[in-house]
């Protein structure tokens, strides 16, 4: 079996664990008609079996994330009484962290920041570029919190770029997979990608002034106070 799961013929391998997870998930959707989930999970699987469909799977991150994290994210927030009048997104996607915040705190404003040209995106800039950090830097404003979530893993230096916007308070959502097979599949996607994986010790170790760090379903939720 070659890393994208394909067997001898290129027919997809799976294991029995697996088999057994699509398939419950699969007839979980055909109960139902919800036509955006089953067109985000759909996605999911593809991206899962191929490797590819990156958009299927930004699909998936958002109904996911404003079903099940936004709320808890808010939450900590509140308790943590932070102040600020706008939101910087960065790699955002589809932008349901920052938007689906922005709900929760009175339709505040969100600047979505992303290499890719997604609808709705207001800043155009590649973080791995010191043009593009001289792009946010300038956008950014000294009542901004900045949120990333799926974002930190997907970038080589993600020090560089922390370095760099220390001084903000920032709102951070990583996934670490609690399944042994399904976090050895994530990571080499992320690799084949070009980018490094993360573990839990990592990530909290970008930030040494963590105001919380809690565990969120796979994913993990620091809130980080900025500091000069």
């Amino acid at each position: 079996m070659n890393e994208k799961g394909l067997g001898a013929g290129g027919i997809i391998v799976l294991s029995s664990i697996q088999f057994d997870e699509l398939y419950h998930l699969l007839r979980c959707l055909s109960n139902g008609e919800d036509e955006e989930e089953i067109d985000a999970v759909l996605g999911l699987t593809r991206h899962l079996l191929e490797g590819g469909d990156y958009t299927g799977l930004t699909r998936y991150s958002k109904l996911y994330g404003e079903r099940f994290l936004v709320g808890k994210v808010a939450q900590e927030i509140k308790d943590a009484g932070w102040d600020f009048s706008r939101i910087v997104d960065l790699g955002s996607g589809l932008g349901w962290l920052g938007s689906g915040i922005s709900a929760r705190f009175g339709l505040i404003p969100v600047v979505r920041v992303d290499k890719r040209s997604w609808p709705g995106i207001s800043l155009l800039a590649d973080l791995e570029t010191e043009e593009g950090i001289g792009e946010l830097l300038r956008t950014l404003g000294s009542q901004d919190v900045i949120v990333m979530a799926d974002f930190l893993h997907c970038i080589d230096q993600p020090e560089d770029l922390i370095t760099k916007i220390k001084s903000w308070n920032k709102v951070i959502l990583e996934y670490f997979p609690g399944n042994a097979d399904y976090r050895s599949s994530y990571s080499r996607q992320i690799l084949r990608y070009g980018a490094l994986p993360l573990n839990s010790i990592q990530l909290s170790g970008l930030f040494p002034t963590t105001v919380c760090h809690i565990h969120v379903g796979p994913y993990e939720l620091l809130l980080v106070e900025g500091g000069k």
